[in-house]
């Protein structure tokens, strides 16, 4: 697997196309904001690092937390993803929860983030009641992302908005999501010795 990135247009330019290619012939390619806002991208990565899909294949981030997800979508807008690649789905399990209340927080999940390509899925498996997952089907923007996190936690990173924000969404995505923040202590612990 290998990306390519090759600058066509004048700098004035907002955008950059990317492709990703594969031996086997396989290529995709997507437009990229140039310049992102350096704390946008912090709470993008921080959100990965908590409660991401980190295999590569895409980005995609479950919550059950609304607002947090509306953040994450705010997030790939802002690094000029368009709207109609971000998907959503709504997992409920059916032992805990309604289809009705199930149906009511994709009401309030599909408002928020604005969504338009989304499921809603019971599964029996599911420890929680319900939870969301909003995706952008990328091979391309999942490794780039990927990179910069792995960057931004081994300290790599010298912006301080960048760090800062990534280590405050981090804990505020696994609180949220219950998740355990072990990792998240580690992480902070290392960004805050360099932010001091």
């Amino acid at each position: 697997m290998g990306l390519f990135l090759q600058n066509l247009k004048p700098l004035v330019h907002d955008f950059e196309p990317v492709w990703y290619y594969h031996p086997r012939g396989a290529a995709r390619q997507i437009e990229m904001k140039r310049y992102v806002n350096a704390s946008t991208l912090g709470n993008l990565l921080g959100q990965m690092q908590a409660e991401g899909e980190k295999n590569g294949s895409r980005v995609a981030f479950k919550n059950t937390s609304i607002s947090e997800h509306t953040d994450f979508v705010l997030a790939l807008l802002q690094l000029g993803i368009p709207m109609d690649s971000i998907h959503g789905r709504c997992i409920f399990n059916p032992n805990k929860v309604s289809a009705n209340m199930a149906f009511e927080y994709l009401e309030g999940y599909r408002n928020a983030t604005g969504i338009a390509n989304y499921t809603l899925d019971p599964t029996n498996t599911m420890k929680g009641t319900v939870a969301a997952d909003s995706y952008v089907r990328s091979t391309i923007l999942a490794r780039i992302l990927l990179f910069a996190m792995d960057e931004v936690r081994i300290g790599s990173v010298q912006n301080d908005s960048l760090r800062q924000n990534f280590l405050a969404k981090r804990v505020y995505s696994d609180i949220s999501g219950k998740n355990c923040i072990q990792s998240a202590r580690r992480d902070g612990t290392r960004l805050l010795g360099n932010l001091c």
